[in-house]
């Protein structure tokens, strides 16, 4: 999941601008920023989705219901104070933030979901990516 992210953010992270200016104009060219911004939410969004299986198994679903709840209480909270001060960059740093806080730093907060965190912070680890995947595992 991190690799795929990856696989989608830094290429838009380079062609974020000039895409947004082929797609809506020269009066949108603003948005190039805020996308390279939000674009590194999904990391965060695919570390939580991965996990997601995790939570059913070990019949932790209320974890997840309140790790959702949390992380979209932090976006609402953050909105109301970064997008009056930095509008659409606010909004786009507030997903951010959010998504790091709910799909992977609120894991270590539990003693049911520390193992995950533990996991999650592995995963960030270029040194330990799996080089190949073994069928047998």
């Amino acid at each position: 999941m991190i690799r795929l992210s990856l696989m989608i953010s830094l290429p838009i992270l380079f062609i974020a601008s000039p895409l947004i200016l082929m797609i809506y104009g020269p009066e949108y060219f603003a948005a190039g920023t805020i996308l390279k911004i939000h674009i590194w939410a999904t990391l965060f969004v695919f570390m939580g989705t991965g996990i997601s299986p995790w939570f059913i198994a070990e019949k932790l679903s209320n974890y997840s219901f309140w790790i959702t709840f949390s992380g979209a209480l932090l976006n609402i909270i953050l909105n109301i104070f970064l997008i009056p001060k930095y509008s659409g960059v606010g909004a786009a740093i507030s997903t951010v933030i959010s998504q790091l806080f709910s799909g992977f730093l609120i894991n270590a907060f539990f003693s049911q979901t520390r193992i995950v965190f533990r996991l999650q912070l592995n995963t960030l680890n270029p040194l330990k990516f799996p080089k190949k995947i073994n069928k047998n595992t």
